[in-house]
């Protein structure tokens, strides 16, 4: 349960020795784990990620593994390590060799002789570049290959660990169901053989996926894509080594494919690939609608500027000199066929999709234009109508392809680059603001008064200490494990992730927990205070009740008095009458 930062030592109980790996800064295999973890799918159900978490541990887990397994070997251990930089690196002084050779092939040399005997004189250097772009062709061959023997050795167990995995989770399917099948309890709307036809088929299923788990077996590196890779490498380089340097366009193709530029590019491209397509074929569908219409009005035109700018003998190419060394007489005509419809629509097309200047295309001078475009309309001084029309046309074309389409497709990339970074933005905050093991938002954490998010997610739910404690059970004997590390082991082997706090937390448990205790006993304080009134409610009416019949007997008394009073005085009258 370290830290990211602290050099990660585990310690292999199986075989008795120290296995210590780089700290995530100084190795690309943590980072590279850190990189997916954060491109795993923020969306959907919980326990879906967390079985991509476990996976992705697993894997991480296991080629650092391997990977300690180079440590006796420092050399081969640096090499692998910078076989791609080595491969870069030849790979691009072959090419700056190669084209040096090839301009000191081609270039015309400064004493205008014949490029043969200018060779001859410089043969030296010339070999001693042929023998810089061999010695640079075979490192780069033998980087190839070692790069192709460091995958076998290093990153091929753990292709083939996952394929394993795969492949051992569909058998324990197919078993599950299996035995769902064996003691199901009879179909109530159906015959009893449906069931016994649904267990022989869960076997037959169960023994071709056997019989792929052999084959898998047998052949390790077939379903592994990269391997085709790093084979085609070395053949390549040697290929151009022997053959023709040519071939390292091929190696180029590729690191160009593994760029992360050119895959955020090729991203962007597949986003809105569907809406640049249609927009260049209602784009080409324009073009093709104004070519046919300069076709049929500028016809004159353009045929007689195509025909100055292709013949030899128009007054533009036309030369007595030529005459003379070609034999041509001064009568001699051009024989160039009239212009097609079908070459003005690719010349239209050619321009708009080449963002040439259309605005080219009319020759208002009345001068000859180059090959590429040919004029619209007769000079701008012959008042006709159709010089308008045709800079008018161009105008249009000018706006419509330029102005219009050309900003709509750029806008589109722009848009296809914007909702990349958009999902990385979002990917990211969420990750940021959110526990990836138990679920909860910041929110919720930092209303926790005994740790805040930071806390919880640096120290109690740290996906590295789950990934070092799974390392730890992976590596550890299967004698050795307690019931604990037992359970964990076969819920990974399985592909379970029961065993993970999936929307649950020990502070916010034990801070529910007290806030449930500090609710009772302020329940049991408020019961009490409730009691007490009570009692002081009932010796409140005990006391009324006390001093309403001491009223009474106190009137009682009054009256007692007032009829003796009244009796003494009878007495009173009596005797004196």
């Amino acid at each position: 349960s370290q830290s990211p930062a602290d050099p990660l030592i585990l310690v292999s109980e199986r075989r008795g020795r120290r296995m210590q790996c780089l700290a995530a800064s100084e190795t690309k295999i943590l980072p590279k784990f850190q990189n997916k973890l954060y491109q795993l799918p923020r969306q959907g159900h919980p326990q879906a990620k967390l079985k991509l978490f476990c996976s992705l541990a697993k894997l991480t887990a296991f080629e650092i593994h391997h990977m300690t397994k180079m440590d006796e070997d420092p050399w081969g251990m640096w090499l692998a390590s910078n076989q791609a930089l080595l491969s870069h690196v030849a790979f691009v002084v072959t090419l700056v060799i190669c084209g040096m050779l090839i301009t000191q092939i081609t270039a015309p040399n400064p004493s205008g002789y014949s490029a043969l005997p200018y060779l001859l004189s410089h043969m030296h250097g010339l070999e001693m570049l042929k023998a810089i772009q061999l010695g640079l062709g075979v490192t780069h061959f033998a980087v190839c290959v070692l790069g192709l023997v460091h995958y076998i050795k290093v990153a091929a167990p753990v292709k083939l660990f996952e394929l394993y995995t795969l492949d051992q989770r569909q058998r324990q399917n197919v078993i599950r169901e299996t035995r769902r099948a064996e003691f199901a309890p009879p179909l109530a709307h159906s015959p009893e053989g449906m069931r016994s036809t649904l267990k022989e088929l869960n076997e037959t299923q169960l023994r071709q996926t056997a019989a792929h788990h052999q084959l898998l077996q047998a052949l390790k590196l077939r379903y592994d894509p990269r391997i085709y890779t790093l084979l085609l490498s070395p053949i390549i380089s040697l290929y151009a080594l022997l053959q023709n340097p040519y071939m390292y366009i091929v190696h180029l193709m590729m690191l160009f494919v593994k760029n992360p530029t050119s895959k955020a590019i090729l991203k962007s491209l597949r986003i809105v690939g569907g809406g640049i397509a249609s927009t260049l074929a209602i784009g080409i569908i324009l073009v093709t609608m104004v070519a046919f219409f300069a076709y049929g009005h500028f016809y004159e035109q353009m045929n007689s500027a195509y025909m100055d700018a292709t013949c030899p003998f128009s007054p533009q190419f036309h030369d007595g000199s030529v005459d003379a060394q070609y034999g041509w007489s001064s009568g001699t005509t051009c024989d160039t066929e009239e212009l097609t419809l079908f070459q003005v629509v690719a010349v239209f097309i050619q321009s708009a999709l080449t963002l040439s200047n259309l605005s080219q295309i009319l020759d208002p001078g009345g001068q000859s234009m180059s090959p590429s475009f040919w004029r619209l309309s007769p000079p701008l001084e012959s008042k006709d109508h159709n010089s308008y029309l045709g800079n008018l046309l161009i105008l249009l074309f000018s706006l419509m392809w330029q102005t219009c389409l050309v900003n709509i497709i750029t806008s589109l990339i722009i848009d296809s680059f914007l909702s990349i970074r958009l999902q990385q933005q979002e990917s990211q905050a969420e990750s940021l603001n959110m526990c990836f093991i138990c679920g909860f938002d910041r929110v919720v954490l930092d209303d926790c008064r005994r740790c805040s998010f930071a806390e919880h997610t640096a120290a109690v739910h740290n996906p590295w200490h789950y990934m070092c404690y799974f390392m730890y059970v992976m590596e550890k004997s299967s004698s050795e494990r307690t019931g604990l590390e037992s359970y964990v082991h076969q819920q990974l082997s399985t592909n379970h992730v029961e065993f993970l706090p999936l929307s649950r937390s020990f502070d916010l448990e034990k801070e529910k927990h007290t806030q449930v205790e500090q609710l009772q006993l302020s329940r049991e304080t408020l019961q009490s205070v409730i009691r007490q009134q009570e009692r002081m409610e009932d010796m409140h009416r005990a006391t009324e009740n006390a001093n309403q019949k001491l009223r009474e007997d106190i009137l009682e008394m009054k009256k007692a008095l007032e009829k003796r009073d009244r009796v003494d005085e009878l007495m009173h009258a009596a005797m004196e009458k």
